[in-house]
């Protein structure tokens, strides 16, 4: 688990270069940041799963065992934002 602020950095250059030291690591972002706004930077960065610290102790244990069974987490409404934007993009391309 990674929060995305540090005192002396962001913790998404940290995942980074721990990526590259570790390459199958998997991280799990814990932050107090809005996933709407972070969610893809932290995936894209390479970390498996973003989770909210304001999220129920359940889910939180449930989004470790996704990310260390190797899954990708997001919450409920991150995943319907982004499948559907996906679907949009999928259809701009269909009728370009």
């Amino acid at each position: 688990m990674l929060d995305i602020s540090l005192e002396e950095s962001s913790g998404l250059d940290l995942l980074k270069d721990l990526k590259i030291q570790h390459p199958s690591l998997h991280t799990l972002i814990f932050s107090m940041h809005d996933e709407a706004l972070y969610a893809e930077r932290a995936l894209r960065s390479g970390a498996h799963g973003y989770i909210m610290k304001g999220e129920p102790p359940e889910k939180v244990i449930q989004a470790m065992r996704q990310v260390l069974a190797g899954e990708i987490y997001l919450s409920e409404a991150m995943t319907k934002m982004a499948a559907g934007a996906h679907g949009r993009r999928e259809a701009q391309c269909f009728y370009d």
